[in-house]
């Protein structure tokens, strides 16, 4: 049990807000994005790769939250910003997928919390509600998609 508790801290959470602030930052670089940076985790700066346009910046601790920040010289349309807020969730979603389909799940304990935890953020991040002055996936997406309907 303390295995597998690790395994979710240490491996599946941080992978899985991984693959969550990725699909952001892909939309966005997909929208025009000059640069794009994920950040996981909080503290002081583990470390810091760049690949192209994207700079990864991983933190001490690793395991709480991330985010991600497209930065482009004229503004996102609303059509764009709704893009990128479902980017996140949208990737989730297709992890989760992959993996139900593979039935790898079934084999491995890891792989299954990879498959639950996925689906689980894909699932709350899509539900729109806002939090300390913070917005949710599904709160940004709904916010750009009523702009651009008019």
């Amino acid at each position: 049990m303390l295995e597998l508790l690790s395994c979710l801290l240490f491996v599946v959470a941080p992978l899985g807000l991984f693959i969550h602030e990725l699909g952001h930052a892909a939309v966005g670089l997909w929208n025009g994005a000059e640069r794009s940076h994920l950040s996981l985790g909080v503290g002081p700066l583990l470390c810091k790769c760049k690949i192209k346009r994207l700079t990864v910046h991983l933190h001490y601790i690793f395991i709480i939250g991330g985010h991600s920040l497209n930065e482009k010289e004229a503004d996102f349309t609303s059509k764009q910003q709704a893009m990128i807020s479902l980017g996140g969730p949208l990737s989730n979603a297709v992890c989760a997928a992959v993996l139900y389909m593979s039935d790898l799940p079934q084999q491995s304990h890891v792989l299954q919390l990879l498959y639950f935890f996925n689906l689980y953020l894909a699932l709350v991040n899509m539900i729109p509600f806002r939090l300390k002055g913070r917005e949710s996936d599904g709160c940004r997406f709904l916010k750009g998609l009523t702009k651009t309907m008019g």
